[in-house]
């Protein structure tokens, strides 16, 4: 395909794909005649594959109905006969049930998803399907991923508000594969058997728990909250008021891990691997050093991540910064443009539903801009860039500005998206970003990992960097 639309191929494949599951998610229900076409589609190209000639927009065209067909199991189900859909809004029942995530504890409720086993009443056992939303208010018991409870609640279908153009809540659940929500007193949950935690998993849950007491220990309770968001993605002790002021100050990105948190660890993890394989000479020989780092650097990150509890916007940063690093290994010159629109279209192979999440819209959006204002700047201060080289201080006045603009490319390619979804704009948040990201980028976060990582060696060490 040498054609100039697959100049960069991931764009018109991403475009195509996001097209499909857009039209499926508002006609739904023609999976037969969307897989027919799809399956006449791939003939088409295959066949020009093996006639070696162009298949020009054949790929487009297909990759629109495999959107369209990855959307369906969200918005029109098939859901068996056992399913907890088919109990709810009708008495209460005697709930049991596996955890299916970390629990969230916000104030004094608790919320986590339960994968529904068995429903019970006064007359005999259900075996069920499906997971539902539990809110437990008050003290609960400790719980973990996999532990089996047990309670007796009413179970609930989800409703929306019915406001015009207002948040559509129930398909939102829907998209996380829920359908129903049970509420009960935290006294009630009963637990029945705890699931013991094993292996390499074990060890990133001692590793969160040791950190967040170290955190606790060190005595700053106004900011605790902050640093455990900061360092390992744990949110629940930010106040609303906290939050808040983070959000009108522009800067509320930084409570969430994300791209600057992946991507510290991945510069620094390439940097020192760079270094300690050029140390031998059969890397260097074989020019293996940037792909050997590369590759190594890749382990780092996907520790951090789940180190950082896996949450969406986590798992899209660990992707993005996956994919750059991995063009390192084809020996090709990376273009973000190509490289931001794989990412996007793994995370959307992966997980269709992630197209209408907030976080997935932002966090595109505003690489998008920084890449694209940047690639249009460059073009105009190509000369300019060649008479301050060797310059110490233009260089530094150059770094400076570029920074302030990643900022201001940021603010503003997400500013439209921020006004829709949160109703309020941070006028502010150019300069806050200015002074604040490169605080928390080459200062708290820097530190912060360094304790995670010595502080099974020395938590003294560690507390000193807290």
């Amino acid at each position: 395909m040498n054609d100039s639309i697959y100049f960069r191929p991931a764009i018109p494949l991403l475009i195509s794909l996001i097209c499909g599951i857009l039209v499926g998610s508002d006609f739904a229900g023609y999976e037969i005649w969307a897989m027919a076409a799809a399956v006449v589609w791939a003939g088409l190209c295959l066949r020009q594959i093996v006639r070696k000639k162009n298949a020009w927009f054949l790929p487009i065209v297909l990759f629109v109905f495999l959107g369209y067909l990855s959307i369906q199991p969200w918005v029109s189900p098939r859901l068996p006969a056992n399913h907890i859909l088919q109990y709810t809004d009708t008495h209460r029942w005697d709930i049991t049930g596996r955890i299916a995530n970390a629990p969230q504890k916000i104030n004094n409720r608790t919320r986590f998803h339960l994968q529904v086993t068995s429903l019970g009443d006064d007359v005999q056992i259900h075996t069920v399907s499906g997971t539902l939303r539990v809110t437990a208010v008050g003290d609960v018991p400790e719980l973990s991923v996999g532990d089996e409870v047990r309670f007796n609640s009413r179970i609930r279908s989800l409703t929306n508000f019915k406001n015009p153009g207002g948040f559509d809540y129930k398909r939102y659940m829907a998209f996380k594969g829920i359908w129903a929500t049970a509420y009960l007193k935290g006294d009630m949950l009963v637990v029945i058997k705890k699931n013991p935690v094993r292996g390499f998993f074990k060890i990133i849950n001692k590793a969160r728990s040791r950190f967040a007491g170290l955190i606790d220990k060190s005595g700053y309770t106004r900011v605790q909250g902050v640093f455990k968001a900061l360092i390992i993605g744990d949110r629940s002790q930010i106040s609303a008021e906290t939050r808040q002021a983070f959000n009108r100050a522009g800067v509320g990105h930084l409570l969430a891990i994300s791209g600057l948190h992946i991507g510290i660890v991945a510069t620094v993890a390439f940097g020192f691997f760079r270094w300690l394989m050029a140390r031998f000479k059969p890397f260097l020989w074989r020019a293996w050093t940037r792909k050997g780092a590369a590759l190594v650097s890749l382990l780092p990150v996907l520790c951090y991540g789940m180190v950082a509890g896996f949450t969406p916007s986590t798992q899209r940063a660990v992707i993005m910064v996956s994919v750059f690093l991995s063009t390192f290994l084809f020996e090709r010159e990376q273009d973000p443009l190509n490289s931001l629109s794989l990412a996007a279209l793994v995370i959307l192979i992966a997980d269709p539903p992630s197209l209408f999440s907030i976080s997935f819209q932002l966090s595109f959006t505003a690489v998008f801009a920084i890449i694209y204002g940047f690639s249009r700047l460059q073009k105009r201060t190509a000369t300019a860039k060649s008479q301050i080289k060797g310059q110490g201080r233009l260089r530094f006045i150059n770094k400076m500005v570029s920074f302030f603009l990643v900022s201001f490319f940021a603010v503003s390619g997400s500013l439209p998206l921020v006004a829709v979804y949160f109703n309020q704009i941070s006028l502010v948040g150019l300069a806050a970003n200015f002074i604040v990201v490169p605080l928390v980028g080459f200062l708290t976060i820097p530190l912060g990992l360094v304790a995670l990582f010595v502080s099974p060696l020395s938590a003294t060490a560690a507390l000193w960097c807290i």
